[in-house]
């Protein structure tokens, strides 16, 4: 019973984790674009 509840509670906090990393990657990710972008068009180049 114990190691349910418990290998219930790491499955959930891990898929946290997991959730947590990808949404930090996604933004930065994101973010790294929109700066990108911004950049191109200041200095004239393609994209």
């Amino acid at each position: 019973m114990i190691e349910e509840i418990l290998s219930r509670y790491l499955f959930l906090y891990y898929i946290g984790i997991i959730k947590k990393h990808f949404f930090n990657l996604y933004f930065t990710f994101d973010n790294y674009d929109i700066i990108k972008k911004i950049n191109t068009n200041k200095f004239g180049g393609h994209r």
